[in-house]
């Protein structure tokens, strides 16, 4: 070589390549009297590296009380701090083979539960998020059943997407990385004792081929704030004609995968209603 010169071989293992991966989250809250269950079904799509552990971001209130998927081999909570303050992650060892980086696509099942504090109450929904993940992609559709009532308090990192979109009285959401979802659950109907029935009654007719009856419910609504509910009919019952009057009217609400009938009172204290529906029989 002119001039001279030197080669140098280095020898030893290259260090491990850095995992990226990105994630894709879909989460279901329902929310009840007692309890907010959630589930969280997560994609995860390995862009680089071999998968070892897969940690993503926890949020909100409530434990995570069950981690599932073919390719999990084990899962661990950190936390760092206490209360709410808390940062906590969820740690996913994936199963990997003994040589080669592993799948390029796992699929892995949260399901949170917090217990519910008194009604009216404020709930922190609790949400998978970003953690680690290079890139990051989430939806939470929050289905309150019949009992409550769901409003937004505060929103974060999300937002709201149209009523459109969305089933009945669920609240749906397009969460960024760091998302934070707070609600306001309150009771509704008799559950939450809003307002009670006085001086009813009932009479019927029988139709003349037997399979219906017409009934006809008349009374007083006592109402301790405007808007107070009262579940009414379900099951096999349809209303008549009259479904509104001076300070009342009836809602159709969704009852598991049926539907039901609310007494709406629209102004607090005595109002008197008069409606009728058909049974069947």
């Amino acid at each position: 070589m002119p001039g001279g010169g030197r080669i140098v071989f280095e020898t030893g293992v290259p260090p491990p390549v850095p995992v990226f991966f990105s994630l894709t989250v879909e989460h279901t809250v329902r929310v009840r009297p007692t309890e907010l269950t959630g589930e969280a079904v997560l994609q995860v799509v390995v862009l680089q590296g071999r998968p070892e552990t897969l940690v993503v971001g926890i949020e909100g209130e409530g434990e995570v009380v069950a981690v599932g998927g073919s390719a999990l081999r084990d899962w661990s909570i950190r936390q760092r701090g206490t209360g709410s303050n808390a940062s906590r992650w969820l740690v996913l060892r994936p199963v990997l083979p003994e040589n080669g980086d592993g799948p390029r696509s796992l699929d892995f099942k949260v399901q949170f539960r917090r217990a519910g504090p008194p009604l009216p109450g404020l709930w922190r929904i609790p949400l998978v998020v970003a953690g680690e993940a290079a890139g990051f992609v989430a939806r939470c559709r929050v289905v309150p059943d019949a009992r409550v009532d769901v409003g937004l308090v505060s929103l974060a990192g999300a937002s709201a997407l149209a009523r459109e979109e969305t089933a009945g009285r669920d609240l749906l959401f397009a969460l960024r990385r760091d998302a934070r979802i707070e609600i306001q659950v309150t009771g509704r109907g008799a559950s939450a004792r809003e307002a009670e029935l006085t001086e009813t009654r009932v009479s019927g007719v029988l139709e003349s081929g037997g399979g219906s009856v017409h009934l006809r419910l008349r009374g007083v609504a006592q109402a301790k704030q405007p808007g107070a509910r009262l579940r009414l009919l379900s099951g096999g019952a349809a209303l008549g004609e009259s479904a509104a009057g001076d300070g009342w009217q009836v809602d159709l609400v969704r009852e598991g995968d049926s539907f039901a009938y609310e007494l709406v009172v629209l102004r607090q204290g005595a109002v008197p209603f008069d409606l009728t529906w058909v049974a069947a029989v």
